[in-house]
């Protein structure tokens, strides 16, 4: 085997490893810290791939800043509630059949895929032609996006705060 297709294995298997921890861990601050985990490996994958670009956005945006907040969340929620918070997991063989179907036709579609004879080369500025789309064109639901998550965490800030 060729060094990049091991180290696919590798972040792969630790990609599915840290989701089934997201899904299955009881404690939910554990649950997001495997969630930040996959994030962090998905970003590894992105750079393997020779996706600089997309690695440092995962990082910065998901990794950085999602968990980030969802971890100041599950800090205020406890404090609010006065109780340790627990993830009940009440559908998990649901779930497993639903994700086994799902892994089956991802699996199918993968074997039926063709893969192509010779390599498409990458265009020489892709990085620069990503960046121009998201902060040209696109860049008016990044600002939305921003405008929601300031407003979830001042909303969190709200309802934690101790009445007088």
């Amino acid at each position: 085997m060729k060094g990049s297709l091991v180290l696919f294995l590798i972040l792969g298997l630790g990609i599915i490893a840290s989701g089934l921890g997201v899904a299955l861990l009881r404690n939910l601050f554990h649950s997001v810290l495997a969630l930040a985990l996959v994030l962090i490996l998905t970003s590894a994958l992105y750079l393997t791939l020779q996706a600089e670009f997309v690695a440092m956005v995962q990082i910065l945006l998901y990794t950085g800043g999602v968990v980030t907040l969802v971890v100041f969340a599950i800090m205020l929620t406890q404090k609010l509630a006065g109780s340790k918070l627990t993830q009940m997991s009440r559908s998990v063989f649901k779930g497993f059949v639903i994700s086994a179907a799902m892994a089956s036709l991802i699996i199918y579609l993968i074997l039926k895929y063709q893969k192509p004879t010779t390599p498409q080369a990458f265009p020489q500025e892709l990085t620069y032609s990503l960046a121009q789309l998201l902060l040209n064109e696109f860049v008016f639901p990044f600002e939305i996006l921003t405008l929601a998550l300031l407003a979830a965490l001042i909303g969190a800030l709200v309802l934690a705060r101790e009445e007088n």
